[in-house]
């Protein structure tokens, strides 16, 4: 973090920011990770936090909560995400397939 004596100013000072944490909702097991980006790729490759993410995407585009009949787009979803041939899937290509879905053309607002 700088710190400057006006908006347009000069940094007078610097400061070090630490952002090591544990984060212990990801698993069994604490993860340590370094900062935002060692955070986001955690986040990225965790199966709880993709399963989240994707009911979560199925939640707000049905406006309600999530249930068993669910399951099967969300699947289609959550495969997206995971990618294939060893390449991760993207959070637009999962929604993608999501609006684009046969139980998202018949939902009515």
């Amino acid at each position: 973090e700088k710190i400057y004596t006006t908006a347009t100013g000069p940094a007078v000072a610097s400061l070090p920011v630490e952002a090591q944490t544990i984060v212990t909702d990801l698993g069994a097991n604490p993860t340590t990770v370094r900062d935002s980006i060692d955070l986001a790729n955690s986040l990225a490759t965790n199966d709880r936090a993709l399963i989240c993410f994707v009911s979560r995407l199925k939640k707000f585009e049905s406006r309600r909560n999530v249930t068993a009949a669910d399951g099967c787009q969300m699947n289609d979803s959550l495969k997206v995400l995971y990618g294939s041939n060893g390449n991760q899937g993207s959070i637009k290509q999962a929604i993608k397939k999501l609006v684009l879905s046969d139980n998202f053309k018949i939902w009515s607002y």
